[in-house]
Protein backbone atom coordinates (compact mmCIF):
# COMPACT_ATOMS: atom_id res chain seq x y z
CA UNK A 1 0.00 0.00 0.00
CA UNK A 2 3.22 2.32 -1.01
CA UNK A 3 2.37 4.00 -4.20
CA UNK A 4 4.04 7.14 -4.49
CA UNK A 5 1.87 10.25 -3.50
CA UNK A 6 3.41 12.00 -6.55
CA UNK A 7 1.68 9.20 -9.03
CA UNK A 8 -1.58 10.00 -6.97
CA UNK A 9 -1.68 13.16 -7.86
CA UNK A 10 -0.23 13.47 -11.00
CA UNK A 11 -2.00 10.07 -12.67
CA UNK A 12 -4.92 9.13 -10.17
CA UNK A 13 -2.45 6.46 -9.11
CA UNK A 14 -3.32 3.07 -10.90
CA UNK A 15 -5.86 4.10 -12.92
CA UNK A 16 -3.85 5.39 -15.54
CA UNK A 17 -2.10 2.70 -17.66
CA UNK A 18 1.48 5.27 -17.08
CA UNK A 19 1.76 3.94 -13.81
CA UNK A 20 1.11 0.26 -14.96
CA UNK A 21 4.69 0.94 -16.92
CA UNK A 22 6.42 2.85 -14.44
CA UNK A 23 5.59 -0.49 -11.68
CA UNK A 24 7.18 -2.70 -14.43
CA UNK A 25 10.41 0.13 -14.35
CA UNK A 26 10.36 -0.22 -10.26
CA UNK A 27 10.09 -4.21 -10.59
CA UNK A 28 12.62 -4.68 -13.30
CA UNK A 29 15.05 -2.56 -10.92
CA UNK A 30 13.91 -4.36 -7.75
CA UNK A 31 15.04 -7.78 -9.23
CA UNK A 32 17.83 -6.38 -10.34
CA UNK A 33 19.13 -5.31 -6.99
CA UNK A 34 17.85 -8.65 -5.42
CA UNK A 35 18.36 -11.21 -7.66
CA UNK A 36 21.22 -13.48 -5.79
CA UNK A 37 19.20 -12.59 -2.68
CA UNK A 38 15.31 -13.07 -2.64
CA UNK A 39 13.67 -15.68 -4.96
CA UNK A 40 9.94 -15.73 -4.17
CA UNK A 41 8.00 -12.84 -4.86
CA UNK A 42 4.45 -11.26 -4.62
CA UNK A 43 3.50 -8.32 -6.57
CA UNK A 44 0.87 -6.45 -4.90
CA UNK A 45 -0.32 -7.30 -0.86
CA UNK A 46 -3.56 -8.29 -0.41
CA UNK A 47 -4.87 -7.27 -4.05
CA UNK A 48 -8.44 -8.29 -3.55
CA UNK A 49 -8.60 -5.19 -1.50
CA UNK A 50 -8.71 -2.89 -4.41
CA UNK A 51 -12.05 -3.23 -5.95
CA UNK A 52 -13.24 -2.28 -2.10
CA UNK A 53 -10.61 0.81 -1.04
CA UNK A 54 -9.42 1.90 -4.88
CA UNK A 55 -7.90 4.89 -2.68
CA UNK A 56 -4.81 2.20 -1.85
CA UNK A 57 -3.60 2.03 -5.37
CA UNK A 58 -4.05 6.28 -5.55
CA UNK A 59 -7.24 6.34 -6.85
CA UNK A 60 -10.17 8.94 -6.58
CA UNK A 61 -13.00 8.38 -7.75
CA UNK A 62 -15.44 10.63 -9.93
CA UNK A 63 -19.03 9.43 -7.97
CA UNK A 64 -20.40 8.62 -11.76
CA UNK A 65 -18.09 5.98 -13.21
CA UNK A 66 -17.13 4.93 -9.81
CA UNK A 67 -17.63 0.96 -10.54
CA UNK A 68 -15.89 1.48 -14.06
CA UNK A 69 -12.93 3.10 -12.39
CA UNK A 70 -12.56 0.88 -9.73
CA UNK A 71 -12.09 -2.54 -12.23
CA UNK A 72 -9.88 -0.64 -14.38
CA UNK A 73 -7.70 0.26 -11.74
CA UNK A 74 -7.87 -3.26 -10.78
CA UNK A 75 -7.57 -4.62 -14.60
CA UNK A 76 -4.14 -2.35 -14.49
CA UNK A 77 -2.57 -3.72 -11.47
CA UNK A 78 -3.34 -7.31 -12.98
CA UNK A 79 -1.32 -6.29 -16.56
CA UNK A 80 1.30 -4.91 -13.98
CA UNK A 81 1.53 -8.13 -12.42
CA UNK A 82 1.92 -9.94 -15.37
CA UNK A 83 4.62 -7.36 -16.94
CA UNK A 84 6.47 -7.77 -13.43
CA UNK A 85 6.10 -11.71 -13.81
CA UNK A 86 7.60 -11.36 -17.18
CA UNK A 87 10.26 -9.35 -16.16
CA UNK A 88 11.10 -11.38 -12.81
CA UNK A 89 11.18 -14.75 -15.17
CA UNK A 90 13.80 -12.95 -17.52
CA UNK A 91 15.59 -11.38 -14.68
CA UNK A 92 15.71 -14.52 -11.87
CA UNK A 93 15.00 -17.51 -14.45
CA UNK A 94 14.59 -19.42 -11.37
CA UNK A 95 12.54 -16.77 -9.33
CA UNK A 96 8.92 -17.73 -8.27
CA UNK A 97 5.69 -15.72 -8.47
CA UNK A 98 2.87 -15.52 -6.61
CA UNK A 99 -0.41 -13.93 -6.39
CA UNK A 100 -1.76 -12.59 -2.84
CA UNK A 101 -5.02 -11.93 -1.29
CA UNK A 102 -6.61 -11.89 2.00
CA UNK A 103 -8.46 -14.44 2.17
CA UNK A 104 -11.98 -14.21 4.42
CA UNK A 105 -13.55 -17.68 4.07
CA UNK A 106 -17.39 -16.88 3.62
CA UNK A 107 -20.24 -18.56 5.21
CA UNK A 108 -23.92 -18.55 4.39
CA UNK A 109 -25.56 -16.58 7.30
CA UNK A 110 -28.49 -19.11 7.50
CA UNK A 111 -29.33 -22.32 4.80
CA UNK A 112 -32.02 -20.12 3.01
CA UNK A 113 -31.08 -20.88 -0.75
CA UNK A 114 -31.09 -17.01 -0.97
CA UNK A 115 -28.07 -16.50 1.53
CA UNK A 116 -26.23 -19.19 -0.06
CA UNK A 117 -26.38 -17.79 -3.23
CA UNK A 118 -24.95 -14.89 -2.20
CA UNK A 119 -22.02 -15.97 -0.26
CA UNK A 120 -21.30 -18.04 -3.70
CA UNK A 121 -20.87 -14.59 -5.55
CA UNK A 122 -18.86 -12.65 -2.58
CA UNK A 123 -17.00 -15.47 -2.53
CA UNK A 124 -16.45 -15.00 -6.83
CA UNK A 125 -15.80 -11.10 -6.35
CA UNK A 126 -13.47 -10.89 -3.50
CA UNK A 127 -11.32 -14.58 -3.61
CA UNK A 128 -11.54 -16.61 -6.82
CA UNK A 129 -11.54 -13.85 -9.43
CA UNK A 130 -8.24 -12.70 -8.29
CA UNK A 131 -6.51 -16.37 -8.17
CA UNK A 132 -8.51 -17.33 -11.34
CA UNK A 133 -7.13 -14.62 -13.33
CA UNK A 134 -3.28 -15.00 -11.57
CA UNK A 135 -3.24 -19.28 -12.28
CA UNK A 136 -6.00 -19.23 -15.26
CA UNK A 137 -4.35 -16.08 -17.10
CA UNK A 138 -8.12 -15.45 -18.16
CA UNK A 139 -10.95 -13.14 -16.29
CA UNK A 140 -13.58 -15.56 -15.67
CA UNK A 141 -17.19 -15.69 -16.83
CA UNK A 142 -18.87 -14.58 -13.69
CA UNK A 143 -16.67 -11.25 -14.16
CA UNK A 144 -16.88 -10.52 -17.48
CA UNK A 145 -20.69 -11.14 -17.81
CA UNK A 146 -21.05 -8.41 -15.37
CA UNK A 147 -18.41 -6.06 -16.57
CA UNK A 148 -20.35 -6.73 -19.93
CA UNK A 149 -23.72 -6.06 -18.39
CA UNK A 150 -22.78 -2.77 -17.15
CA UNK A 151 -20.97 -2.04 -20.55
CA UNK A 152 -17.63 -1.72 -18.77
CA UNK A 153 -14.36 -2.16 -20.90
CA UNK A 154 -10.94 -2.69 -19.40
CA UNK A 155 -8.94 -4.44 -21.57
CA UNK A 156 -6.37 -2.93 -24.68
CA UNK A 157 -4.76 -4.93 -26.97
CA UNK A 158 -2.29 -7.25 -26.35
CA UNK A 159 -3.89 -7.75 -22.54
CA UNK A 160 -5.47 -10.61 -23.27
CA UNK A 161 -2.11 -12.75 -24.13
CA UNK A 162 -0.17 -11.16 -21.59
CA UNK A 163 -2.54 -12.15 -19.04
CA UNK A 164 -2.57 -15.83 -20.41
CA UNK A 165 1.57 -15.64 -21.00
CA UNK A 166 2.59 -14.59 -17.29
CA UNK A 167 0.67 -16.79 -15.05
CA UNK A 168 1.97 -17.28 -11.01
CA UNK A 169 4.07 -20.49 -9.65
CA UNK A 170 2.38 -20.17 -6.67
CA UNK A 171 -0.10 -18.86 -4.22
CA UNK A 172 -0.13 -17.18 -1.39
CA UNK A 173 -2.85 -15.54 1.35
CA UNK A 174 -3.14 -13.46 4.34
CA UNK A 175 -5.55 -15.27 7.00
CA UNK A 176 -7.06 -13.50 10.18
CA UNK A 177 -10.66 -14.42 10.00
CA UNK A 178 -13.90 -15.56 8.56
CA UNK A 179 -17.46 -13.34 7.91
CA UNK A 180 -20.64 -14.67 7.13
CA UNK A 181 -23.13 -13.24 3.90
CA UNK A 182 -26.79 -12.80 3.96
CA UNK A 183 -29.14 -11.58 1.00
CA UNK A 184 -29.82 -8.22 0.31
CA UNK A 185 -32.18 -6.73 -2.20
CA UNK A 186 -31.09 -6.79 -5.88
CA UNK A 187 -29.25 -3.78 -7.56
CA UNK A 188 -27.74 -2.50 -10.45
CA UNK A 189 -24.02 -2.27 -8.62
CA UNK A 190 -22.10 -5.06 -9.57
CA UNK A 191 -20.22 -4.78 -6.18
CA UNK A 192 -23.75 -4.76 -3.90
CA UNK A 193 -23.70 -8.32 -3.09
CA UNK A 194 -20.39 -7.09 -0.72
CA UNK A 195 -23.28 -5.40 1.77
CA UNK A 196 -24.41 -8.49 3.05
CA UNK A 197 -21.04 -9.38 4.70
CA UNK A 198 -21.50 -9.58 8.21
CA UNK A 199 -20.22 -11.36 11.68
CA UNK A 200 -20.31 -14.69 12.76
CA UNK A 201 -22.22 -14.99 15.94
CA UNK A 202 -21.23 -18.30 16.50
CA UNK A 203 -17.17 -17.45 16.74
CA UNK A 204 -15.46 -15.92 19.63
CA UNK A 205 -13.62 -12.13 17.98
CA UNK A 206 -10.51 -10.07 19.28
CA UNK A 207 -10.83 -6.68 20.29
CA UNK A 208 -10.21 -5.38 16.95
CA UNK A 209 -13.61 -7.27 16.06
CA UNK A 210 -11.81 -10.11 13.78
CA UNK A 211 -13.63 -13.48 14.21
CA UNK A 212 -11.20 -16.15 15.51
CA UNK A 213 -11.56 -19.11 13.01
CA UNK A 214 -9.23 -21.59 12.76
CA UNK A 215 -11.05 -23.81 10.93
CA UNK A 216 -11.79 -21.47 8.35
CA UNK A 217 -8.32 -21.31 7.49
CA UNK A 218 -8.31 -25.00 6.62
CA UNK A 219 -11.54 -25.00 4.69
CA UNK A 220 -9.65 -22.20 2.75
CA UNK A 221 -6.76 -24.29 2.01
CA UNK A 222 -8.58 -27.43 0.93
CA UNK A 223 -10.31 -25.04 -1.17
CA UNK A 224 -7.64 -23.66 -2.48
CA UNK A 225 -5.52 -26.38 -3.19
CA UNK A 226 -8.81 -28.57 -4.99
CA UNK A 227 -9.17 -25.76 -7.55
CA UNK A 228 -5.33 -24.41 -8.64
CA UNK A 229 -3.26 -27.51 -7.21
CA UNK A 230 -0.67 -25.15 -7.00
CA UNK A 231 1.57 -24.61 -3.83
CA UNK A 232 -0.09 -22.29 -1.07
CA UNK A 233 2.38 -19.86 1.03
CA UNK A 234 0.57 -18.28 3.85
CA UNK A 235 2.43 -14.70 4.53
CA UNK A 236 0.20 -13.25 7.21
CA UNK A 237 -1.98 -14.94 9.80
CA UNK A 238 -2.01 -13.95 14.01
CA UNK A 239 -3.76 -12.06 16.88
CA UNK A 240 -3.75 -8.11 17.16
CA UNK A 241 -4.47 -6.79 20.55
CA UNK A 242 -3.90 -3.48 22.72
CA UNK A 243 -1.03 -5.01 25.01
CA UNK A 244 1.54 -3.35 27.64
CA UNK A 245 4.24 -4.57 29.42
CA UNK A 246 3.62 -6.46 32.80
CA UNK A 247 5.90 -5.87 35.87
CA UNK A 248 8.42 -8.91 34.67
CA UNK A 249 8.79 -6.46 30.91
CA UNK A 250 6.84 -9.30 29.37
CA UNK A 251 3.69 -9.60 27.66
CA UNK A 252 1.47 -12.04 28.47
CA UNK A 253 -0.26 -13.39 25.40
CA UNK A 254 -1.50 -17.10 25.88
CA UNK A 255 -4.27 -16.44 24.08
CA UNK A 256 -1.73 -15.08 21.30
CA UNK A 257 -0.07 -18.84 21.65
CA UNK A 258 -3.60 -20.61 21.61
CA UNK A 259 -4.17 -18.81 18.36
CA UNK A 260 -1.58 -19.90 16.38
CA UNK A 261 -1.16 -23.47 17.58
CA UNK A 262 -5.10 -23.72 17.03
CA UNK A 263 -3.99 -22.57 13.48
CA UNK A 264 -1.30 -24.42 12.50
CA UNK A 265 -3.25 -27.71 13.66
CA UNK A 266 -5.89 -26.66 10.88
CA UNK A 267 -3.54 -26.12 8.47
CA UNK A 268 -1.98 -30.08 9.29
CA UNK A 269 -5.64 -31.42 9.18
CA UNK A 270 -5.87 -29.35 5.55
CA UNK A 271 -2.71 -31.09 4.73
Amino acid sequence: FDLPLALAKKYNGFASRKVVDLFEKYARTVFERYRDKVKYWFTFNEHNLYLMQPGLLGVTLDGKNDEALRFQAVHHTFIAHAKATKALHEIIPDGKRAGMIAYNTVYPYSCKPEDVLATVKVKELTIDFYFDVFVNGEYPSYITSELDRKGINVFEEGDVQLLKENTVDFLSISYYQSKTVKAVEESDSILAVLDGITQNPHLPATEWDWTIDPIGLRVALKDLYARYQMPILISENGYGAKEELNENNTVEDDYRIDYLRRHIEAMGEAI
